[in-house]
């Protein structure tokens, strides 16, 4: 009985070690792929072009949302998502909504915290009368747990300064009742955005 017992406990012991080293090789996997993700990622840069025919000449408010999925967007109704954006997008929504304003024909910017869970960031155009494609979407980049981006700044430590190509910006154009992103044609139009205080980047035209 005594060697059946010195046997069972060996056995249990080589268990746990096998355990420990998959578990351990598992970290250093998870690692090395950069696949854990970032718990302090650092704040996304918003643009809004909006055309002088935007919202018929009148400025327009512009919900930024963050979403971990667009199933809810996509079929939620335009009257009920501006009034209730969490209560409409549920759980597919992260953190809070953030609020824009662009008047026609002109250029704005912000610089907006990320939450750590958000995969994509939508654009939603409260139009006086909005058409088919009231809201645009931009899917951000995952930031690695192990990336030097991962920590903690605060927002307003970026204010008044332009993004970096590696940091995650997206521009979103508004047309007479539509918007679109960055990520898709913009809509077309014969004048120029202008942007308050700063020229904006130029675009290049169709057919060029």
């Amino acid at each position: 009985m005594g060697r059946f017992q010195v046997e069972a406990e060996t056995e249990s012991r080589g268990a746990r070690g096998t355990r420990w080293w998959v578990a351990a090789a598992a970290g250093a996997l998870l690692a090395s792929s950069g696949c854990a993700t970032c718990k302090t990622p650092p704040p996304f840069f918003v643009t809004l072009e909006a055309d002088h025919s935007a919202n018929t000449g009148a400025a327009t408010r512009v919900l930024i949302l963050q979403l971990k999925a667009t199933d809810a967007l996509t079929q939620a109704d335009f009257n009920t998502l501006r009034k209730d954006p969490a209560g409409t997008l549920a759980e597919t929504m992260v953190g809070q909504p953030t609020e824009m304003w662009v008047n026609a024909g002109e250029v704005e910017t912000k610089w907006i915290p990320r939450d750590k869970d958000a995969r994509f960031v939508a654009a939603v155009a409260i139009y006086q009368a909005p058409g088919q494609k009231w809201w645009s979407t931009h899917k951000m980049k995952p930031v690695s747990g192990f990336s030097l981006q991962c920590r903690e700044v605060a927002v307003e430590s970026f204010a008044g300064r332009r993004p970096y190509s590696s940091e995650e910006q997206m521009r979103f154009y508004l047309g007479r009742s539509e918007i679109s992103t960055d990520e898709a044609p913009p809509p077309a139009d014969k004048d120029q955005p202008k942007e308050s205080a700063r020229k904006a980047p130029p675009r290049p035209e169709h057919g060029a």
